[in-house]
């Protein structure tokens, strides 16, 4: 018996931002036999094997349904004229489809497209899964562009959505293992920050003792997951040094001198002395 969201879906058709030519993966001056090649090289390259059975189904029709019109000279014909006379082609679909739709848009890298359609639509573990891979990859495309607490939202939103729904083990380390390895960089994004931003600055603080706490101390043998060795991480304390306060710079690197640690020792000392110079108090 079909649900009601299952019978919904049957009767809906659904406007997809993509066009047919993209699904296949060729120009629109594809010969038949790159159509027919490309064809048969999208249908046997399956997804993620986190999907369902019913979610490749449907991005297998998706993908049939481009071939049978662009491998037909009138059918293709008309779809060209349609092409030609809007400025961002759409294709129509079947409320059933759009699980493959989706699947498609994630492929191609129209992530905002996914969470733009997955709205309002019924939970499935396939529709969790494409939002939770859109995030990821949304997170590291802004990453690459150097917007780590932008990409920092993206991933947590990601892996929020695998941990509450209990699903996908292997998706949610990968998003985990980003969001450890991010981490340094957004430290220094958020202390970079003015001082008067000083609930982001607060924020770059806690991550950087969350580092140190699991890193068991500056020089300590516990591990952060940020990839980070001695040397690395010491340039890192470096590089952050520049822009904290020596107030800041105090309150970090005082206790860390008690686990105990030279380098703090050394670098709360000149926090110290800093501040007595600044504020006259010698003590």
């Amino acid at each position: 018996m079909l649900s009601v969201d299952d019978f919904a879906l049957e009767n809906s058709q659904i406007n997809i931002p993509i066009d047919y030519y993209r699904i296949l993966g060729v120009p629109v001056t594809a010969t038949l036999e790159q159509i027919e090649q490309a064809y048969h090289d999208r249908s046997v390259q399956l997804p993620r094997s986190e999907y369902t059975h019913k979610a490749i189904t449907a991005r297998q029709q998706l993908i049939r349904k481009s071939y049978q019109i662009l491998s037909d000279p009138r059918q293709r014909q008309n779809y060209d004229n349609y092409c030609l006379s809007c400025a961002n082609p759409e294709i129509t679909i079947e409320g059933t489809q759009l699980l493959g739709a989706l699947v498609i848009l994630e492929e191609f890298g129209e992530y905002e497209s996914v969470l733009k359609l997955s709205k309002n639509q019924p939970e499935s573990q396939d529709l969790f899964l494409t939002l939770a891979l859109a995030n990821l990859e949304l997170g590291r495309e802004k990453w690459q562009q150097g917007k780590y607490e932008k990409a920092a939202s993206f991933l947590q939103s990601g892996q929020k959505i695998l941990v509450d729904k209990q699903i996908c083990l292997k998706i949610q380390q990968e998003i985990t293992h980003d969001i450890y390895k991010l981490r340094p960089y957004r430290i220094l994004e958020l202390l970079s920050l003015n001082l008067n931003k000083n609930p982001e600055r607060q924020t770059g603080l806690n991550l950087l003792q969350q580092m140190l706490d699991q890193r068991q101390g500056i020089e300590g043998k516990g591990n952060d997951y940020s990839g980070l060795n001695l040397d690395d991480f010491l340039r890192f304390i470096q590089q952050i040094q520049s822009y904290l306060t020596v107030e800041e710079q105090q309150n970090i690197f005082e206790p860390e001198a008690k686990r105990p640690s030279p380098v703090a020792t050394y670098l709360a000392f000149y926090a110290l002395l800093a501040r007595g110079f600044a504020q006259k108090n010698p003590e």
